[in-house]
């Protein structure tokens, strides 16, 4: 009876989960220059940002545990493999699962915000002897060398890397977020660009959809697309209904008018010319009332073209 209760005050009805980056929220970050790619701390904070988001990979622990090893580069990118996490313990009754492997493709059109360019520039700046420490993440040096590594062989600690995120987020001015914000940008953008469950799940390695499915958020669109579906026609298909109304297409001036318009030739003075016509949608400044041109009789044609 309290816990019904207190539902019926609607307390205790929501759910708290970690709150993802939004488009503006990242652009922000590289503005600010907490990520980038100009000196070691910058780049650092870049790569832990979109391989924590690229690979889904959960808070502070599997970004501690990551090894150089576990990330292998391809002709077309990086390919992340798991060796154990929260859902893949390694119990013998987990015998017969496999562990998660992401594969981050090269999107070259992303320019310095790439996931494979920023692994790439970031393992060019390690030293030598990366491999011998045994983690991914290697501490910045203070100062950029003019040449040679950005990086030293020492692992950074478990609790810088517990709070690389926060200390992004109050640097740039933003409200704290948790490394684990991460995973969950990457799963929301992904359930919003209409990604296939299967394949948000391989790269999330979520065992359970119901867990997934968490991360899943509706959106302005979807919900105006149910509201289409019950204004107008149970029979409207949802994705008929996610396409814009007429009117909406009109107020946006996607709509377009073809137009004749009156044309004069000089003939004699264009003799010897290839004459080129076309037709199609006209200028917005040019978009006026259609003019009709004067038909001609076929005698007409002949006497105007018999200088050619």
């Amino acid at each position: 009876m309290i816990f019904r209760g207190l539902r019926e005050k609607n307390i205790g009805t929501s759910t708290s989960h970690h709150r993802p980056f939004d488009k503006d929220e990242i652009d922000h970050l590289w503005a600010t220059g907490v990520l980038g790619t100009g000196n070691p701390l910058s780049l650092l904070n870049a790569v832990f940002f979109y391989t924590g988001m690229q690979f889904c990979l959960r808070g502070g622990d599997e970004h501690r545990k990551l090894r150089l090893d576990q990330i292998k580069r391809v002709e077309t990118g990086y390919v992340y493999y798991e060796n154990g996490s929260k859902n893949r313990k390694g119990t013998f009754s987990e015998r017969g699962v496999s562990n998660k492997v992401v594969k981050s493709v090269a999107v070259p059109e992303a320019g310095e915000r790439c996931h494979v360019y920023l692994l790439d520039l970031y393992i060019s700046k390690l030293p030598p002897d990366a491999h011998k420490a045994g983690a991914f993440y290697l501490r910045p040096l203070s100062n950029i060398p003019s040449k040679g590594p950005w990086y030293t062989a020492v692992p950074i600690g478990k609790n810088t890397l517990c709070g690389m995120v926060k200390n992004m987020c109050a640097k740039a001015g933003l409200e704290t977020r948790t490394n684990h914000s991460l995973r969950a940008t990457a799963a929301t953008a992904l359930f919003k660009a209409d990604v296939p469950e299967k394949v948000i799940q391989e790269r999330t390695g979520h065992r359970s959809l119901d867990a997934l499915r968490k991360y899943e958020q509706s959106t302005e669109r979807q919900h105006g697309a149910a509201s289409k579906i019950l204004a107008i026609s149970n029979e409207v298909n949802y994705e008929k209904a996610l396409c814009p109304l007429a009117s909406e297409k009109a107020s946006t001036g996607s709509t377009s008018r073809t137009a004749s318009l009156p044309i004069t030739l000089n003939i004699k003075s264009m003799s010897g010319c290839t004459i080129n016509l076309s037709y199609g949608p006209l200028p917005e400044s040019t978009q006026e009332d259609p003019v009709a041109l004067p038909e001609l009789s076929e005698k007409e044609v002949e006497e105007l073209f018999s200088d050619f």
